[in-house]
């Protein structure tokens, strides 16, 4: 019975930290990307698109990182060095990803029909390699079972994005 209420009050934390900050994106963000892309006739699914292309681009910076590190840092004496070993290659590939963008990115904007709007570009490679890169020490706090710490960074860190966006799209 033990184990269940800690599965049940681990569940909530979870997916408390994952269900308050999309509501908090789209709570505090909506009102601003209305206005800001009300301005111009049917903008407003610039927001849509490059949502989409975040979800997609998140499945490939991360490949598979997160679920190999629950895979092989199972045993407790691997656990740090596979942790190190995922944590560098997200981080040379995310950086890796934002140089390659930052560099290429008339023809990415041109790619994407963004070529106006090269700053969109450059905060969506921007957001992506983050959130690519956090991928495996929210899966080490996971591992670990700290589930308000877990919580309470997804919080901060969807609160943090929400108003540098803000900022840069003010």
């Amino acid at each position: 019975m033990r184990e269940v209420r800690k599965l049940a009050g681990q569940t909530l934390v979870y997916g408390l930290g994952t269900m308050i900050p999309r509501f908090l994106n789209y709570a505090v963000m909506t009102p601003f990307y209305t206005r800001i892309f009300y301005k111009e006739l049917g903008q407003y699914g610039v927001i849509t698109e490059l949502y989409a292309w975040m979800a997609i681009l998140l499945v490939v910076l991360t490949y598979g990182m997160e679920t190999g590190f629950f895979r092989f840092a199972q045993n407790r004496e691997d656990a740090d060095k596979v942790y190190s070993t995922a944590l560098v290659s997200l981080l040379i590939t995310s950086v890796l990803f934002i140089v390659i963008v930052n560099v290429f990115i008339v023809p990415v904007s041109a790619l994407m029909n963004y070529r106006s709007n090269h700053d969109y570009i450059r905060m969506l490679s921007g957001i992506v390699a983050i959130d690519a890169f956090t991928a495996i020490p929210f899966a080490r706090l996971r591992r670990e079972n700290r589930p308000v710490i877990f919580s309470t960074i997804k919080i901060i860190n969807v609160l943090l994005q929400s108003d540098w966006l803000y900022f840069c799209l003010k």
